[in-house]
Order: C-alpha cells, then structure tokens, then sequence
C-alpha cells in the first residue's frame, strides 16, 4: 500500500511539474521573449506651452506624425524609440527623435503605462530676432507621457499617449504637451520564451 501512495504522489509531483512548464529541471533556469521588437504609426499634435515657443511657430499647435518602435526585454518593460515630424505652415521642417523607456502598470488588455526619454528636436521655426543658424533651431530635449495600450488582438494594439516635450534650442526653451494616438503591430511569438542553459 505504500509503494502505491509512493507511485501517486511521484506521478502527481511529475505531473504538476510538467503542467507548469514542462521538465522540472528547467525550473531556475533563465529565459527570454524570442521576439521583443513591436513597430507601428501614429498621429496628434502638440500644443504650445509658453508665449515663445508659440510666438516662433507663428501659432499655438504642431500636427504630428510619428513611426514608433518597441523593444520589450522583460514583462511590464519596454525602450522606445519614436521618429516624428511636426507639421506646421509651407516648406517648414521640424522633427524630433525620442528614446526611452516606458513601464507598464497592468497586463489586462487595457494597459496603462508611463514613460520617459530624452531626445533631439529641430524646429525650422519663424525667426523672430532675423538671427538664424542652426544653433538656434536644433536642441535636446527631454520627454515624459502617459497613456494606455488597448489590445484589440493579439498582434495589434493601439496607443494613445500624453507626451510632454521640454526643449533647449541655443538660448531658447520650448514647452509643449499633446495627444498621440498610434497602432502598434506585435509578433504572434512574443509571448514564447526561449531558455538559456
């Protein structure tokens, strides 16, 4: 009778283990998304925050069209990397590159997240002054947003995020917030873990 309670609780153990993940040796062992990379697009505007940077754009709001990229290393964080251009009158080149990282608060199918970043902007804006140069117009900045991703399946979400633009152009400081709204494509292999013996 005990050899039989013996067999039951090895098989229910093996059993367990292999329900949860397989072989139980690999439990310990470290792992990795096979796939971290998501890309999509996006468009909003940015809305000017203080007089100079307004006065310079000869208005208060940018449109804005964005390609974005992910990079997901672990659950609940990601880099970024978004390209925008920032549309605004005939013949005027203003754009921006972002990197940092976001941190994501849930892993329901509405995802909150927030995140920061650093970056470069150029903004080909009215010179007010008659004094040009690309000094004037080139600058880093600093980023911060907040948002949600709506999972609508499992390969495509979309973003819609609160970014805040703070930058330094030579003597000037430009101010902006604003509203995104993007599609994000993901790998259906996201989820599949590779180990690492």
């Amino acid at each position: 009778m005990k050899r039989i309670f013996t067999v039951l609780i090895a098989a229910s153990i093996a059993g367990g283990a292999f329900a949860a993940g397989g072989d139980a040796s690999e439990g310990g062992i470290p792992t990795s998304p096979l796939k971290i990379y998501s890309g999509g697009f996006g468009g909003g505007a940015m809305y000017s925050l203080n007089k100079e940077f307004s006065a310079s754009m000869g208005g208060d709001v940018l449109g804005k069209l964005t390609i974005m990229n992910s990079w997901e290393f672990v659950p609940d964080v990601a880099l970024f990397g978004d390209a925008s251009w920032y549309i605004k009158g005939e013949g005027l080149l203003n754009f921006g590159l972002d990197l940092g990282c976001d941190y994501y608060l849930s892993q329901s199918r509405v995802k909150p997240f927030v995140g920061v970043g650093v970056g470069a902007h150029y903004f080909d804006l009215v010179d007010l002054e008659g004094v040009g140069g690309f000094g004037s117009k080139f600058g880093v900045s600093l980023t911060g947003h907040a948002g949600f991703a709506l999972e609508m399946t499992e390969t495509v979400h979309v973003r819609v995020r609160v970014p805040y633009h703070f930058v330094i152009a030579g003597d000037k400081q430009y101010h902006g917030v604003g509203v995104d709204v993007g599609v994000m494509f993901l790998s259906n292999l996201r989820k599949v873990q590779q180990l690492h013996y």
